[in-house]
Parts: structure tokens; sequence; C-alpha cells
């Protein structure tokens, strides 16, 4: 695992080589939501992004057993073979998005208490959880690590961030998401 600098100077690298050559989404479960009326994904494996120096790779670790941030490809951060790669025909947003430059860029980062040891002694720890992403096209794209409520026929809510849960991908509206109580 990197340390914070980093990786955030990794992904900065690779975000800026270029043009994006391709937008991969995972999934491992059977069952993830789109809602093409938002352009909004919200799934279970992760999402690559291919550049010209490199892949930013947000997705489910299967060593630290949470999403991660990592500059490799996501077969190499999800070791199991239980997952498919979903198409991103259907929504016009990301199947636009190769080709395009990332102009500028942000991350979002949370503290965490992380256990240490079998004696439950704890850290805080500052994490990744969030990277939005503005290209030339005037499009943005927002990726966060979340939890969120939904209600039967209906859209999410309460967007929380989460490390262990879900990932949301949206090209959409700015999804407002709460930092963990």
């Amino acid at each position: 695992m990197y340390t914070l600098d980093t990786l955030r100077a990794g992904f900065e690298r690779n975000l800026l080589s270029g043009p994006l050559k391709a937008v991969n989404l995972f999934q491992i479960n059977n069952h993830y939501f789109r809602f093409p009326e938002t352009d909004m994904w919200i799934i279970d494996g992760g999402i690559e992004l291919v550049f010209a120096e490199g892949v930013c790779t947000i997705a489910w670790s299967s060593e630290y057993e949470s999403f991660v941030f990592e500059r490799k490809p996501f077969e190499e951060v999800y070791k199991h073979e239980n997952f498919s790669q979903l198409s991103t025909e259907y929504n016009n947003t990301l199947t636009k998005l190769p080709g395009n430059k990332v102009e500028n860029f942000h991350f979002v980062m949370i503290d965490v208490e992380t256990v240490l040891d079998y004696t439950m002694r704890t850290q805080t720890e500052n994490k990744l959880v969030e990277l939005v992403l503005e290209f030339d096209n005037g499009t943005s794209m927002q990726i966060a690590l979340v939890t969120y409520s939904m209600e039967r026929n209906a859209s999410p809510t309460d967007f929380m961030y989460d490390l262990h849960t879900h990932l949301l991908i949206s090209t959409g509206e700015p999804i407002y998401i709460s930092a963990p109580c």
C-alpha cells in the first residue's frame, strides 16, 4: 500500500497524463443500481480509469476488506474471480468520456478509527473517500465510497461516506455526502 501522499501524487500523474482511454465498471454481487435519469451508479466492485500513464482504480480490496484507491488494474486489487464487468453502453455520459482530458480534480478525505490488533487498540487514519474529476468537455464525475438509505421504488438518499459498503459513480448533479457520525 502506498503512503497517502505517494498515492495522491501517482493519481495526479495518471489523471493529467492525457485523454481518458477507458472507463471500466466492475460488480461482485448480483445486484447493483443504475439510475439513468440522474446519471448515477451504485456498485460494489470498482471503477478503473485508464490513462496514458497508467490506471486509477477505486475498488474493493480482497486484502484490506474495504474499498481502496490504487494505481493497479482492478484484477490486481480484487483477487477473486467472482466479478463481472458492467456495460456502460446505456449511460451516454460514461461512453462519451474516453477521449477527454481531466482539467481539474480533487480528493475528499475523512478521519477513520482503525482497529490495530486483537486488544482492540485503535488509531485514527486519514482515508480517501471521494474523487471528483472535471473533464475538458464540461462533464464532471463524482466517485465516492458510501452508504445510503433507499425506500422501495425510490432513489437513494442520505448518502454518508463509508469504506465498506458501496461505490457511488455520478456524472449528473453532484451528490451531497455527509461524514460518518
